[in-house]
């Protein structure tokens, strides 16, 4: 008898970890290739990638297939069969499924677990960066979890870990959430916006451990306060009445903890602290009071302390021995209330020092930042990038360009404020540098940063890797970002302070008198000597001997003592250094507040004041109800204004004006680094910092409507934009009309301003101002500011701008120097060179070779960054081999350099960039011979490589350099005093080097100009508005065939004009101008009757861009911006000829026929 089997055949299931990740996190599976592909598993595996998506594709089917059973893990795990699975790989599957996104956890804590929430997802993804099917599965997660524990007895973190399998510290942050849930506390409010999700499962695990059951049984749940230990808690307010006997065994022994001022405040305050942690706990047993836990802790305990500037140590030092001190007095000698009371201290104690270290995370230097400060190196200013916007703009690119971060603008931009700018820190003067301490506290700008970012919250939890970019690019970003300012005596105030007549130097914090000053400065750029240079970096941290130091009257202190504070604070600098600001061509800008601008335009909240105010009594909220608070005002203008009123208002004398827009200086134009103020009071709102605000709200109105229209928009194309003649896609939206934009706005400045002092007044307040007064400053400090707007004339306006940078270049730019210049001034001549030649992936690149040897200083690159990071010591390095300049070492190692340019244009497309060489000598001479071996390299060069455009810049005479090259390439410098890199000369050199065509060429020639392959045709990309200019040498299309006809073919589904013509100089008189739209266009050329290479002329094309409509069609992967137009240039009939090769041909024929002849 047979028996009935069921036979099937199967093997293991295979998991890769990684893919499953990709699937867990929410990507479908082309973005899992895509991921893939760009971490290099192709090149890992050797395989195909059409291999590797079918891989990932069979991967995702299974995961799908057990995604039902992971809803169920102990069924995953021993009850079923359909896939065998090793128990590690079980546990594997189900703790990353199970897994979440603790900023995904703090959108949902606060709200009720529902299917209207699980709606509400896709706002939290939009919030917080992670996938909306990434964040609708945790949600799940969390309420499967919710509804299967809530009604279970016993430990939440038992239960948890026996029906769904995780790991012991899963299952502990899966029952905070639970415990949080079921106790509903409310986590909503502004107020507690702050709190992540591990301060709160810190608190939450306090709270099970102390306050809920400590019996065990199937009536004890963990989700329920223990009601006899609240009841019991209450009795607690017998503490109030011996306050007395507490504040006195209190105050002796913290007496020696704290400073004098620390002391005599809690003196003063004891009763009123005491009272706000006893109410607190006596009113738990009312079901609200334990909802609104965390907002009571917030308002009535943290806000006040704060107020008072209690550090973290005071705050731990105090909530220790007030509990101490409460269980050695004989009214808490009872067993029941004693330990009521010693429990819900353990959990007040443990939630208060996390919530006030989270709450001072923007007080003291956060970790991220701490290299920044402790690197001396990094520390220092004149080894950090200039602060330029072409900086800033190259580090963001380099950011944007690790595709790995996955972020989008609205991600990254927010990203970018919270890990890099932290206003306010400023150095203590008084405070000794040891190890581990850092003699840097945060200041009154710190405070309102700290208000401010609450209204812009964190939309992701994935860190920016600190890899991306180098320690130097971080600290330079930091310090461009964050606004502070340097306000105590350098030293070197005598050299670098340009001031015109009386200044205030404030000596002691006693002065109460000021001076007039005259400091009508409109001079953008502060020159400095190297010397002077020096004077700074060797002196900034040294205080000048001839200042009287009153505290040298008295005995020395032991150094811990409270009385070792300085009688007399170190002397104010009379011109104070402004962090935070970079320098662009239409003024100094605060960067940070135009970030926070962008940051605020792309998540935009607009709240009522009676909801920031809903405890305040009923008067006061109806009066408020008609006011908003908008997050775009508040991080940008009226931020700023609302200091000034909440710092000046009340200190001003009756009939005083508030002052705005203190000016300032750089130390020099090409490599801006110290920005130094013209003077040194009332600085709450710089002009650089109006600026920053200013074009900080205008990008904020415009960012949410373009981000909507182009996804791919990218926060260094904005502030590139923006920051030109062409405007924010609209020739409006730019910094030149700032003005212009500001009046728009004017109008709705003086309401949101009176809304965010409101808001800001608990924080920056030196007065209590009613609410009528707080209008009034509002109004008048409105008044200032339109007044100091409308006279910003010195700044660069859009008739000034015009435009100057229409024309698009392209530069291959080498530079030869001679070493014998001195770093300042080499550097400064450069860096203002680069700044102006659009280096960048999509234009310019450069080289830089040492004239001494022919040696590489800075191989080819692309970045504006790699120049910047180049410092002294690189330099002196390039001059242990000797220093004086060898031209022909150079022409030498250029010339090999050009040949491979050619070769590897054989193998690349049709076009290719400007090809400039920049020969800077010092006062070297040259020999006759080593001019005449010059002389016969440069005109190899015209004959093999005819592009090249040669340029001298030398010091001095031009008398040696005339006979190399024409007279319309030579440059002089005549003197080195002052900013050199910003002279006449250098505008006038970059000027010229900006016209030199980019090239049309054969890419069938090479160096040796023989045919092979083909002649590859290339897509290029214009912006609207703007003109290309070309040059086809003849090298490329002569024939000594009369027939013979060359042809260059563009076309493009845009509109474009294309111009010919064969002189350079008559290319925008010329009327031989075609448009083409949606068809192409062919040229036909040739060299006609020339006889000889020489005697033809290049062929010259200028495409322009005029069209009116804008149409976002391509990425940054494509071109530099997304409205650019496309078009594509081919050729046909192009040949491979060079003066070389005819000559060489002219000398053979003539040797055969003088051979004929003497036959």
């Amino acid at each position: 008898m047979l028996s009935e089997v069921d036979v099937f055949i199967s093997n293991y299931t295979l998991v890769d970890p990684e893919i499953y990740q990709l699937w867990v996190d929410g990507h479908t599976s082309s973005d899992a290739v895509n991921i893939l592909h760009q971490r290099g598993i192709c090149q890992q595996t050797n395989a195909p990638i059409e291999l590797v998506a079918s891989d990932i594709l069979d991967h995702y089917r299974t995961y799908a297939l057990l995604e039902k059973l992971l809803h169920t893990p102990t069924k995953l795990a021993s009850e079923q069969l359909a896939f065998q699975i090793e128990p590690q790989t079980s546990q594997m599957l189900i703790e990353m499924y199970y897994e979440f996104d603790d900023v995904v956890i703090r959108e949902l804590l606060g709200k009720k677990i529902t299917s209207k929430s699980r709606k509400d997802m896709d706002e939290v993804a939009e919030k917080t960066g992670i996938t909306l099917k990434s964040c609708r599965r945790q949600y799940d997660n969390v309420k499967r979890v919710f509804k299967t524990v809530e009604d279970l007895p016993g430990s939440l973190a038992t239960n948890i870990k026996q029906h769904f399998l995780l790991s012991e510290d899963l299952a502990k942050r899966y029952a905070a959430v639970v415990f949080i849930a079921c106790l509903r506390f409310e986590m909503n409010k502004r107020k507690l916006q702050f709190l992540t999700f591990p301060d709160l499962y810190h608190c939450a695990n306090s709270m099970m451990s102390s306050w809920t059951y400590r019996c065990v049984g199937s009536e004890y749940f963990d989700t329920d306060l223990d009601r006899e230990f609240l009841q019991e808690l209450s009795e607690c307010r017998v503490l109030l009445e011996n306050d007395k006997h507490h504040k006195h065994l209190v105050c002796l022994k913290l007496k020696p903890m704290l400073l004098d001022r620390s002391y005599q405040e809690l003196d003063t305050n004891f009763r009123s602290y005491s009272r706000a942690i006893l109410c607190i706990g006596c009113n738990l047993h009312r079901s609200r009071e334990v909802r609104f836990f965390f907002l009571e802790l917030v308002e009535r305990c943290i806000e006040p302390w704060r107020q008072v500037n209690w550090t973290h140590s005071d705050l731990r030092n105090f909530l220790a021995v007030y509990t101490q001190c409460a269980l050695d007095m004989d009214v808490l000698r009872e067993g029941e209330l004693r330990d009521a009371f010693e429990r819900y201290m353990m959990v007040v104690t443990c939630c208060l020092l996390r919530v006030s270290a989270q709450e001072n995370t923007y007080r003291s230097i956060t970790s991220t930042l701490r290299e920044c400060y402790e690197n001396k190196d990094l520390l220092e200013k004149d080894n950090r990038l200039p602060h330029t916007l072409n900086t800033l703009i190259a580090i963001l690119r380099k950011i944007e360009n690790i595709e790995s971060q996955n972020m989008d603008l609205r991600a990254l931009t927010v990203a970018i404020m919270h890990r890099f700018r932290q206003d306010g820190i400023v150095k203590n003067p008084n405070v000794v540098e040891q190890s581990g301490v850092l003699p840097y506290k945060a200041g009154i700008q710190a405070q309102k940063y700290v208000q401010i970012i609450h209204f812009i919250p964190e939309t992701t939890s994935r860190l920016l890797d600190d890899n991306i970019i180098t320690d130097i690019e971080r600290c330079t970003l930091h310090f461009m970002l964050s606004s502070s300012i340097e306000m105590y005596e350098r030293g070197d105030e005598n050299k670098v302070c340009r001031l015109t007549g009386p200044f205030r130097s404030v000596r002691s914090v006693i002065s109460n008198y000021s001076l007039n000053t005259n400091l009508d400065m409109h001079d953008d750029v502060e020159t400095l000597t190297p010397e002077q240079i020096d004077v700074i970096t060797s002196n900034k941290d040294e205080i000048t001997k001839h200042v009287f130091d009153a505290n040298a009257m008295y005995s020395e202190f032991p150094p811990n003592h409270p009385k070792t504070a300085r009688l007399v604070d170190k002397p104010l600098s009379s011109c104070p250094v402004e962090n935070g600001v970079i320098k662009t061509a239409w003024g100094p800008v605060s960067a940070g507040p135009l970030i926070a601008g962008i940051a605020a335009g792309l998540q935009p909240e607009d709240v009522a004041l009676s909801e920031i105010f809903s405890e305040d009594n009923a008067e006061r909220r109806a009066n408020l109800s008609n006011l908003t608070l908008d997050n775009k005002w508040i991080a940008t203008i009226t931020g700023d204004l609302a200091e000034v009123i909440l710092m000046q208002g009340p200190t001003n004398n009756k009939d005083e004006k508030f002052v705005v827009g203190v000016d300032g200086n750089w130390n020099s134009s090409a490599l801006p680094r110290w920005y130094f103020l013209t003077n040194n009071s009332k600085l709450q709102f710089t002009a650089a910092e109006i600026r920053g605000d200013i074009d900080g709200f205008i990008l904020a109105r415009e960012i949410e409507a373009l981000f909507s229209k182009i996804p791919k928009l990218r926060l260094s194309q904005i502030l590139d934009l923006y920051y030109s003649s062409r405007g924010l896609f609209n020739p409006t939206i730019r910094a030149c009309n700032r003005k212009t934009l500001f009046e728009n706005i004017s109008s709705q400045i003086s309401e949101q301003t009176f809304s965010a002092s409101l808001v800001l007044e608990e924080y920056l307040h030196k007065a209590t101002i009613s609410d009528d007064k707080m209008e009034n400053f509002a109004t008048q400090a409105t008044e200032q500011l339109a007044s100091y707007v409308n006279s910003m004339d010195n700044d660069l306006s859009c008739n000034k701008t015009g435009n100057f940078d229409v024309t698009q270049i392209a530069i291959d730019l080498t530079i030869i120097i001679d070493i014998t210049w001195s770093f300042n001034e080499i550097q400064s001549i450069i860096a203002n060179i680069l700044d102006k030649i659009d280096i960048n992936q999509y234009n310019s690149q450069f080289t830089i070779i040492n004239g001494h040897d022919g040696s590489i200083i800075l191989n080819t690159t692309n970045s504006i960054l790699d120049f910047g990071l180049y410092n002294i010591n690189n330099y002196t390095n390039n001059v242990t081999n000797g220093i004086n300049f060898d031209l022909p070492k150079s022409f030498d190692k250029l010339w090999v350099l050009q040949k491979k340019k050619l070769n590897d244009t054989r193998y690349d497309l049709g076009n290719v960039k400007s090809d400039v060489v920049l020969i800077i000598p010092y006062t070297s001479s040259i020999s006759s011979s080593d001019k005449e071996y010059c002389i016969q390299q440069i005109k190899n060069m015209r004959e093999q490589v005819p592009d090249t455009t040669l340029f001298i810049l030398t010091y001095g005479s031009i008398d040696r350099w005339t006979d190399l090259i024409s007279s319309t390439n030579l440059f002089t410098v005549q003197t080195t005093a002052g900013d050199i890199g910003n002279s006449a000369t250098i505008t006038k050199l970059i000027s010229r080097i900006k016209q030199v065509p980019q090239r049309l060429i054969n890419t069938q020639c090479g160096e040796n100009y023989v045919s092979v392959g083909k002649s590859n045709s290339f897509i290029n990309y214009i912006e609207p508005n703007s003109v290309v200019f070309y040059r086809m040498h003849p090298n490329y299309f002569f024939s000594t065939e009369s027939d013979h006809v060359s042809k260059i073919t563009i076309h493009s589904d845009d509109n474009l004009k294309v111009c010919k013509s064969r002189r350079f100089q008559n290319i925008n008189e010329t009327n031989d101008c075609v448009s083409i739209n949606n068809n192409a266009y062919t040229i036909e050329f040739s060299c006609g009757d020339a006889g000889l290479i020489h005697l033809c002329d290049p062929l010259h094309l200028l495409i322009s861009a005029n069209s009116s409509t804008i149409n976002f069609k391509y990425g940054p992967d494509e071109c530099r911006f997304p409205h650019m137009i496309k078009y594509t240039i081919s050729y046909e009939n192009l040949v491979c000829e060079s003066n070389a090769n005819i000559n060489m041909l002219n000398i053979f024929i003539l040797v055969i026929s003088m051979i004929y002849t003497f036959l």
